[in-house]
């Protein structure tokens, strides 16, 4: 009886590279919050929209001191609906990054 193991092995050429992530971790809410305090220069009385976000590292995170679902949710969608006057490059590309984690976590 003959065995896997009695079968030679062949070299097809092909060098097998190990495949990369199609979806990559998103970044955590609290570096995105980061980041947009960095570039945003004139955010003025929306530094209240952006605190919450300093709380969380997920969209599904709960709240820290209540504990209810849906509060890293309601955060950035709070931030979002209050940072038109945000303008740029930066910007577009990092809102684009927020909607984006709220749509994947439905």
């Amino acid at each position: 009886m003959r065995t896997y193991d009695d079968e030679p092995v062949r070299f097809t050429g092909r060098i097998e590279r190990p495949l990369k992530p199609t979806h990559p971790q998103p970044r955590a809410i609290r570096t995105i919050a980061n980041e947009i305090l960095f570039d945003w220069n004139g955010i003025g009385s929306n530094m209240a929209y952006l605190k919450p976000l300093f709380h969380y590292n997920k969209i599904t995170d709960k709240d820290p001191v209540l504990g209810f679902d849906g509060a890293a949710e309601s955060a950035v969608l709070g931030f979002l609906s209050n940072c038109q006057t945000w303008k740029g490059n930066n910007a577009r590309r990092i809102k684009k990054e927020l909607y984006q984690l709220l749509n994947n976590s439905k």
